[in-house]
Parts: structure tokens; C-alpha cells; sequence
């Protein structure tokens, strides 16, 4: 990695780039991006993204890890957070609302496009210390679904959204809702689209 900037050569970085960005910039072009921003970029993680990009922008980013993998911390999870057991939680393939990263959809991996997913709502969500991996072993018991057909999970304090195929989409809705889980009754049904 290179030697980082000054901070002055960083301000003046900065500046030409707000510059330029308001003589020059497509904003139809600039708003379609920053949707895209927000869809796939946590919250709790754009100020770091955005000062990546700056790194970049400088030649001071640091090189592509070989295999494209992440760099991982013993004894902590996605968020930088400790867990009980020293190892990382999560389900595999799947993501959260406050993942770090959005890891693609288990069901690509399997051939399934989101065309043949079902996106579902659940009336649980973090509040009731729920976790994805609960949610795919809630519905592979009582329907028979195996992990790697899951698509995108993602849980909110009060609810969550699952992903499923749609062949059994209203199958998963039948079963599961009105059924008791965490000491509470959950609503199950078909999410709104998204608009």
C-alpha cells in the first residue's frame, strides 16, 4: 500500500471532486447510482465505503485479496462484534438487514433465479432475538426445503422477509403461520411488492 496523503492533499481531493460533481455531473445518472448505493450498502457501513472509494481515487487502497476473499477476525462477527463461542455467527448464504456485506443469494448458487423466488413475511424479527439460521430451520422442519434453496433473508427488529421458492411459497404460508415460535404466534403471508 502506498504512503497515505496529507490531510491538506486529501481536502483539495476533495474539493475538485465537489467541484467537478457540481459543473459536470449526469444527476440522472448520479441518482440511479446512489439508489443502488443504498440497496447495497448497509447504512452503518457507507462512510466506510465512501472512504474507500477515496483511497481508491487517491492510488492508496490497499491490493485485492487473492481469491477475492474477505479478511476475517478470530472471535468476531460480521459487525466486529464478539460472539459467545469465538467463532462468527450467521447462516451461511444468507443475508440481514445489518450484514456487512450482502453475500449473493444461496438460491443463485443453485440455479434458481429470483424470478422463482418467493419473497414472504414473518411477523418476528430481531426484537425476539431471532437469527436467520432460526428462521431456515423453522421452515425446512415443516416444509421439506434444504438450505441451499433459500434466497435472501432479512430481519428487521419487528419483522422479518424470506426468500422461497415459489412452488412452495404458499405451502411455507399454510404451514407456519398461526404456529407459536419464540413465545410468539407469527403471521405469515406473501411480502407487498416493493415500490
Amino acid at each position: 500500500m502506498k504512503q497515505a496523503p496529507a490531510a491538506d492533499q486529501v481536502a483539495a481531493e476533495i474539493e475538485r471532486t465537489l467541484q467537478t460533481l457540481r459543473d459536470h455531473a449526469d444527476t440522472d445518472e448520479l441518482k440511479r447510482l446512489r439508489r443502488l448505493l443504498r440497496k447495497q450498502v448497509p447504512f452503518f457501513l457507507r462512510s466506510y465505503f465512501y472512504a474507500f472509494l477515496l483511497q481508491r481515487l487517491l492510488g492508496t487502497a490497499p491490493a485485492p485479496v487473492a481469491g477475492g476473499g474477505r479478511r476475517e477476525s478470530r472471535g468476531r462477527d460480521s459487525r466486529g462484534r464478539g460472539s459467545r463461542n469465538g467463532r462468527a455467527s450467521g447462516g451461511a448464504g444468507v443475508a440481514t438487514a445489518d450484514a456487512a456485506a450482502r453475500p449473493e443469494p444461496a438460491s443463485a448458487a443453485a440455479g434458481q433465479s429470483e424470478d422463482d423466488l418467493r419473497r414472504l413475511f414473518i411477523s418476528i424479527g430481531r426484537n425476539r432475538r431471532v437469527q436467520a439460521k432460526d428462521l431456515t430451520t423453522l421452515i425446512a422442519e415443516n416444509v421439506s426445503l434444504s438450505e441451499d434453496q433459500f434466497g435472501r433473508i432479512k430481519i428487521l427488529d419487528n419483522y422479518s422477509f424470506v426468500e422461497v421458492p415459489e412452488a412452495i411459497a404458499q405451502q411455507v404460508i399454510d404451514q407456519i403461520s398461526g404456529s407459536t415460535f419464540k413465545g410468539r404466534k407469527l403471521t405469515v403471508d406473501f411480502a407487498r411488492s416493493r415500490g
